[in-house]
Parts: C-alpha cells; structure tokens; sequence
C-alpha cells in the first residue's frame, strides 16, 4: 500500500501530457511506497498509462477536461476552469484524497489555488525548484495538509512533511 498519495496536474507545463506522464512512471518505479493521481482528460492519459502495467496500480485518474493556460490572469482562471487539471489536483489534497499536489503549470493560478472555498483549514507550503539543464526550468509544489509538525508559524505532519520532500523529488524529476 502507498504511503504517500501526490495528485499531479498531468496538463501543467510544456509537453504536457506526454513528458508528465512519463516522470510519474519513472517516479513510480524508483518509488515503492507512492501512488499518484493524475489530472486531466482521461482521453489523453489513460493511453500513456495503460503501457506501464507494472505501476498502472498505483496511478489513479482525476477526470478534468481543462487546462489553465500559462497567459491567464491565475486567479480568474482558478475561479473559471473549477474542472482544470490544477484545480482538480488541488481539490484532491484539500479533500485529503492526496497529501501533496505538483504541478509544472502556472505558478500565480497553483497559488490562487490556496483560496478555493473560502478558507482551507491547512497550512500551505510552497517551494519551487529550478534545474538547469540548457533551459531553466520551474515546478511549484504546493503541500496542504492537517497540522501537526510545528515549522516557525506554519504546520505540517511529519508525513505530510515527507509528502512535500518527495513532492519536491518528483517534480525534478518530471523536468529532468
């Protein structure tokens, strides 16, 4: 069983689905003790996911048909496309279906995300790495989960703590 649960936002970023897919599969198989639900038309996924019948187990679909573009006003795309992949990859982790949620898409709308529903009752972590392979390249990370591990003002359970860190790992994976 999987100790750790990420929601990705399979439509964030360039080459989207294809090289997102890819890294969670390769992220799949380094890692025993994840499972990863993916976000977005199920149309296009389930195609790149069938193949890997070795991990297929441990990936899971959030069926969204939208994508918020890297152009958009991020906050009246949050408000607007409620069955984007980001936004259904963060609903995942505010229904505590996931523990953390990556995305390669636009940093102000996974932000913007944060303030769906009102207020959400867990703390908000964000980090963001950049690799630099020829091109620079950014992945947000947003980890919202119950409280528990005091870190200064923000809190987070250990798990949780250890979801945001492999989180983290994936996404650089996904760019490498």
């Amino acid at each position: 069983m999987a100790e750790y649960i990420i929601a990705l936002d399979a439509m964030g970023g360039d080459n989207a689905p294809d090289a997102i897919v890819k890294g969670a599969i390769a992220a799949l198989r380094k890692y025993g003790d994840v499972k990863i639900l993916l976000a977005g038309p199920p149309q296009r996924l389930k195609p790149l996911i069938d193949s890997a019948e070795d991990v297929r187990a441990r990936m899971e679909l959030i069926e969204a048909d939208e994508v918020i573009g890297m152009d958009e006003s991020p906050m009246l795309a949050v408000r607007k496309k409620v069955n984007s992949s980001m936004v259904q990859a963060v609903l995942a982790v505010r229904e505590h279906r996931a523990g953390a949620v990556v995305s390669a898409g636009s940093t102000g709308a996974l932000l913007a995300c944060g303030a769906l529903g009102g207020r959400i009752t867990a703390s908000l972590v964000t980090g963001m790495a950049a690799l630099v392979c020829g091109v620079m390249c950014w992945v947000s990370v947003a980890e919202l989960l119950p409280t528990g591990l005091s870190l200064g003002r923000k809190e987070v359970t250990a798990a949780g703590f250890g979801a945001g860190l492999l989180a983290m790992t994936l996404g650089i994976a996904l760019l490498s």
